[in-house]
């Protein structure tokens, strides 16, 4: 996991693409490791909950990553459903704290 995690930030970077990232309480080691990459903002969620799934929203396209022994995603494309991620996110962003 860490190699294809390693390796999507390095492509996103190498694009100039942003990304907002939300983590746990229980996360905040991971939160630590991303925070200081280019076009990367993280926060912290106030409150902590056990969660092994991941959300990455782009344009039309929702990609969800359960991320277990044995990774396992899907990718849904749908404006709809982007669209209710996003304002998801977006409440969630505003109720986390930024990461110092």
């Amino acid at each position: 996991i860490p190699t294809v995690l390693a390796e999507f930030h390095r492509r996103r970077i190498q694009r100039g693409l942003k990304a907002k990232m939300i983590f746990p309480k229980g996360s905040i080691e991971r939160a630590f490791q991303v925070k200081d990459l280019p076009n990367t903002e993280v926060r912290i969620l106030p409150a902590d909950f056990a969660s092994v799934a991941g959300l990455q929203i782009r344009d039309d396209k929702i990609d969800f990553v359960l991320w277990t022994s044995q990774p396992i995603g899907t990718t849904i494309r749908s404006q709809e459903i982007a669209n209710y991620h996003k304002q998801y996110f977006d409440f969630l962003w505003k109720q986390a704290k930024p990461l110092k």
